[in-house]
């Protein structure tokens, strides 16, 4: 197996080998770093990274199920290095690889990196956290709280144009959306809810399946904090009517106190989400990949 770059020209023959995230990204000629790895003129592997403030994070990594445990995934992560070790930037002098638990295969990656050196990371913002919804009505805090509001809509139930104003006044406030408006067909619009002050959004909370296709709590904003724990039971409740209660869902946290605050009204979630980081340059060991 050799590697290369991904380049616009040979993009079509390994986006599906990449994380929408990362496709995305391309598509929109950010500055990413994507490298392919290919046998015999068949496309096998793929990855992608970009350089941050303190790190190179690879934010896409993945060899295909036919060409694994045969060294692909140390090459891609060999050529990133051979590339990290060219460069004077002194934010390149570590690799950072985040990737988050969906799938049973992604279980193997905490050994494989743990193999060729990298150290498991505290991140600092970002954790996913994943439950279901079994769990969480079984909860204090979705037993024993009741809603008082009846200002509280689903998405379905609003007008387009309501939530079309709640994305630009989004976007005005920073706050951080999906990657699509409100009213995209990606959010699942029967159990994002909103709160109304006349014909406008006061508060809102989103879901859409961003997280490699579970349920996910995309986004949460709310101009008077009350309204969250109102908005996540009523949320909880039509998702219940909707889907059977093995069914899991992702939460995103965005910093440590959020992540406390999740733990807290949800004792059983379990964190998906990881960050193993390896000094450069650094000598990789042999590994299968």
């Amino acid at each position: 197996m050799q590697t290369g770059c991904i380049t616009q020209e040979n993009f079509s023959y390994f986006h599906t080998l990449l994380l929408p995230n990362a496709v995305s990204a391309i598509e929109a000629g950010e500055p990413l770093t994507a490298l392919a790895l290919v046998e015999e003129g068949a496309a096998c592997g793929a990855a992608a990274g970009y350089l941050t403030d303190d790190s190179f994070v690879l934010s896409s990594l993945y060899v295909a199920p036919e060409y694994r445990r045969r060294g692909g995934g140390r090459r891609l992560l060999e050529a990133y290095l051979s590339l990290l070790e060219k460069t004077e930037d002194d934010a390149a002098r570590t690799l950072t690889v985040y990737y988050t638990v969906t799938r049973p295969e992604h279980e193997e990656l905490a050994p494989f990196l743990t193999a060729l050196g990298f150290t498991a990371q505290e991140e600092e913002a970002g954790t996913i956290f994943l439950s279901t919804l079994g769990e969480a009505a079984a909860t204090p805090f979705f037993v024993s709280g009741g809603e008082k509001s009846d200002a509280i809509s689903s998405f379905a139930e609003v007008p387009k144009a309501y939530l079309a104003e709640m994305t630009k006044r989004a976007e005005r406030l920073d706050v951080p959306l999906p990657e699509y408006p409100l009213y995209d067909d990606k959010t699942e619009k029967d159990i994002s809810v909103c709160v109304m002050d006349g014909k406008r959004i006061a508060s809102f909370l989103s879901f859409d399946f961003s997280c490699g296709g579970l349920l996910t709590l995309s986004c949460v904003y709310a101009e008077n904090p009350v309204h969250i724990p109102v908005m996540f039971r009523r949320a909880c409740r039509l998702a219940e009517k909707k889907y059977p209660p093995e069914t899991p869902f992702a939460v995103q946290t965005v910093n440590n106190t959020s992540a406390e605050l999740l733990q807290a009204v949800l004792p059983a979630a379990q964190s998906i989400s990881f960050a193993y980081r390896r000094d450069v340059p650094f000598s990789v060991p042999a590994a299968n990949r």
